[in-house]
């Protein structure tokens, strides 16, 4: 059954991320909330004990590999959803060259990663579910 085995959801304290994570704590999956928002988390999921947060900034190559490596070491989680993302309004040519890097490492270089991590922890390949920002 897919709402048993425990997942990992990134950009879960607001929008599309929060919205599966509700659904799932509703049909009592495990999960594991991760989000660059630590308040926002806690707010949100401290009171479900089926809930671990994960605050996690993924343009942060150390914070990134710290949750690439919690699912590479725990061979339960089976379920990937990429729901983080920001976006930028404007022209390409006037937007900050940080802010465009920075949103191409939250919302490529994190989700290929962490979906490598899943295979290997599975020892096979997988199916990650990706939700796209903005």
């Amino acid at each position: 059954n897919f709402y048993k085995k425990p997942s990992i959801i990134t950009g879960a304290a607001s929008g599309l991320g929060l919205a599966i994570a509700k659904l799932l704590i509703s049909k009592g999956s495990e999960i594991i909330a991760v989000d660059i928002d630590k308040d926002r988390l806690q707010a949100e999921f401290s009171a479900h004990p089926n809930v671990k947060v994960f605050p996690c900034d993924l343009a942060n190559e150390a914070e990134l590999m710290s949750l690439a490596q919690m699912i590479e070491n725990d061979p339960k989680i089976a379920n990937l959803f990429l729901c983080a993302g920001f976006g930028v309004r404007g022209l390409f040519t006037e937007e900050n060259i940080e802010v465009q890097l920075k949103l191409i490492d939250v919302m490529v270089k994190s989700r290929l990663k962490l979906g490598a991590a899943i295979c290997d922890a599975c020892g096979m390949p997988c199916i990650a579910l990706c939700c796209i920002g903005y």
